[in-house]
């Protein structure tokens, strides 16, 4: 729906004050329900190229988290740290990964929101992530290992910036949809992260004893970010969706007061 129609859907609603709270409320509803892409009973398809880029990516990101799970705690035996510590320095490894995410996340959210290369943010953060996982199973010393799972945090705006490109790819009527297939992809990266550890780590086959785990995570980051590179076309958001945003925020408010003023009424019979 365009934002000059709801406009004066919302003016008619607005001077309708004859009507009963009850009708008033279900024509703000029946604002509130219309996309403004979308019609009754449509769905626009998904664009195939960037879904499935980001799905990978995704599966990729979730299994680069959860790969050392399996593995962690020997590699902690395994550089020095005693056995009754080896639990509590790998849960310093996973909060350092995290927290220094969680901190840059709001940065690149920002930065990302107004940029138009979110195709070359996600790739660089690919990258990252592919170079820190190759040093991480090199490295056997606890402190370098810290700051090797902070840098990778820290620089990694993927799934940020990803979630802000599905919001310019789809609409109401898929959304559901897309964030379906990205949670869905998160979570097998994430089932099968650990097990891949596990089953890779340690190993004799290089002189470094978990470094093959790191080289698998390591190959996904590269093939996400070739299928990043090809599919995940620049895309411009549309000029209307600020005002949009704003107009759906009015018919909210009145929603709102019109529910309260309901409330209200009912308060009054009762009393």
């Amino acid at each position: 729906m365009s934002v000059v129609k709801m406009d004066v859907e919302l003016t008619e609603t607005e001077e309708s004050s004859e009507n009963s709270p009850l009708e008033q409320h279900s024509q703000v509803d029946s604002l509130l329900i219309h996309d403004k892409n979308v019609t009754a009973g449509s769905r626009t398809p998904l664009p195939i190229g960037p879904i499935i880029s980001i799905c990978i990516m995704f599966f990729s990101e979730g299994f680069n988290y959860t790969m050392i799970f399996g593995f962690v705690r020997q590699m902690m035996i395994h550089i020095g740290i005693p056995q009754a510590r080896s639990g509590y320095h790998a849960g310093i490894l996973h909060m350092t990964f995290s927290t220094s995410q969680l901190i840059s996340g709001l940065i690149y959210g920002a930065l990302t929101d107004i940029s138009q290369k979110k195709h070359i943010v996600i790739s660089c953060s690919l990258f990252v992530t592919l170079i820190s996982n190759l040093c991480f199973g090199m490295i056997s010393n606890f402190s370098i290992l810290v700051i090797c799972r902070l840098i990778s945090g820290a620089l990694n705006g993927s799934l940020v910036t990803a979630k802000i490109y599905i919001t310019e790819v789809t609409d109401g009527s898929n959304a559901l949809l897309a964030y379906l297939c990205f949670g869905s992809a998160w979570l097998v990266g994430v089932a099968i992260g650990p097990t891949i550890g596990s089953a890779t780590a340690p190993s004799n086959v290089t002189p470094f004893p978990f470094l093959i785990p790191c080289i698998i995570a390591a190959v996904f980051c590269l093939i996400s970010m070739v299928v990043v590179l090809i599919f995940m076309t620049p895309k411009s958001a549309e000029k209307h969706d600020l005002l949009w945003f704003i107009k759906s925020n009015q018919v909210l408010y009145h929603q709102i007061s019109m529910k309260e003023n309901m409330q209200s009424e009912e308060m009054k019979n009762v009393l």
